[in-house]
């Protein structure tokens, strides 16, 4: 970013307005992490597997047929 903003320096009011926004996330606790997302995901994507195992169980069946031998 310093080739964009060398030519152009902050003004006085710009750099207060950076200083009291990192000044003001600095004095907050960070955000406590929300354990649903990832248990949703995992559900989801194991549902989303036996959904697809059971829909895909019978496709090829009737190509195996013929390939089969006649015992």
């Amino acid at each position: 970013m310093q080739p964009v903003f060398s030519a152009k320096p902050l003004t006085p009011e710009e750099a207060f307005q950076v200083a009291s926004f990192l000044k003001s996330i600095g004095s907050h606790p960070p955000a406590g992490r929300d354990a649903a997302f990832p248990i949703i995901g995992v559900l989801g994507m194991a549902g989303g597997v036996l959904l697809a195992g059971r829909l895909g169980r019978n496709r090829l069946r009737g190509v195996r047929k013929h390939l089969k031998p006649q015992a």
